[in-house]
């Protein structure tokens, strides 16, 4: 009975022209949701870009109030317009971590390796409150989060191509919550972030411009000191990472040819998902950089994995950019 009234309703007059005014309505919400994606893709680009030019006028207007630094706009070093298009990412990471990199060859986000579905958990990371842990971290920098002991350096080259999925900040994203203090603390921390939330890779004029005026040399900034001028206005406090640039990367970033570098420890080099993911990415032998940990206690393991893991950063970095010596 049941299957004689579904064939008498595929008979009944105008039947087929209903189904045809269904599938016309539902391909026109398509559209409609496609342009919407369109028009919010472009409203975000021209959000990035308004922040940029902003951002690059009152940088502008700091330097012209400060002699210092208005000479070195006028005579910008040599070597800051390369280091600021050269410099790699930098993606630091425990052991387990980087275990995971290897067998995915790529960065996850936190909402991705939780899994669809899984709610965060109820001690909320500072992702969560940001509402950045669908997105992947990397510094434009030298390692700088602490305490780690492996990590990527990633080349600057792959940024055009996930441009439209990526934000670049001009400092830790991080640090908003706990460890920097902004100008006018009544503005939420979010609210904060979107306005220097910046388009990838345009991001890295704002980065050039700091390190012609803010720094006396672009090394300076490659070694972590501090700017001579507060980078970014109106955000105080902190450590390096104040003023250390982050690009951030919508759920993954895949590693195919991007890799420059890795920087594990003796023990990880010889685990065989890493082997795996090194003999895929084809590295030189002089871009896998073992670091040495002969430590007696767990706080030794750290400080001797994190100074190791620095000082090969450091020595890569002084390779890759072609630092000149009297420098």
């Amino acid at each position: 009975m049941h299957l004689a009234r579904i064939k008498a309703r595929r008979k009944a007059p105008g039947a087929r022209h209903m189904s045809v005014a269904r599938a016309a309505t539902r391909h026109a919400a398509i559209l409609a949701a496609r342009r919407q994606r369109s028009r919010g893709v472009r409203l975000s680009e021209a959000r990035l870009n308004g922040n940029l030019a902003r951002l690059l006028d009152e940088f502008d207007l700091l330097a012209g109030a400060d002699p210092r630094l208005e000479q070195r706009r006028a005579e910008p070093h040599r070597d800051a317009e390369r280091v600021a298009r050269r410099l790699p990412l930098s993606h630091a990471c425990s052991s387990e971590a980087f275990l995971g990199i290897a067998r995915s060859r790529g960065l996850r986000s936190q909402r991705s390796l939780r899994g669809p579905g899984v709610p965060a958990p109820v001690t909320r990371s500072v992702e969560v409150e940001l509402d950045t842990d669908d997105h992947v971290f990397a510094f434009v920098a030298p390692f700088r989060y602490p305490d780690q002991v492996a990590g990527l350096r990633i080349a600057a080259q792959i940024e055009p191509n996930v441009s439209r999925r990526s934000v670049a900040t001009p400092f830790d994203s991080g640090g908003l919550v706990a460890h920097c203090e902004r100008a006018d603390p009544s503005e939420p921390v979010r609210a904060f972030l979107d306005r220097h939330e910046l388009p990838v890779p345009d991001y890295r004029a704002y980065l050039e411009r700091l390190l012609t005026c803010a720094f006396a040399s672009p090394w300076r900034y490659v070694d972590g000191d501090d700017p001579d001028a507060v980078c970014p206005p109106g955000l105080t406090g902190g450590d390096a990472r104040r003023h250390t640039f982050e690009v951030r990367v919508h759920r993954e970033l895949t590693l195919e040819d991007g890799v420059l570098a890795v920087f594990l420890t003796a023990e990880m080099a010889v685990h065989d998902d890493v082997a795996d993911a090194l003999a895929d990415w084809r590295l030189p032998d002089e871009s896998v950089r073992i670091h040495p940990v002969d430590p007696s206690t767990d706080a030794e393991v750290s400080a001797s994995a994190w100074g190791g893991l620095s000082a090969e950063c450091k020595r890569f970095l002084d390779a890759h950019l072609e630092r000149p010596d009297d420098e």
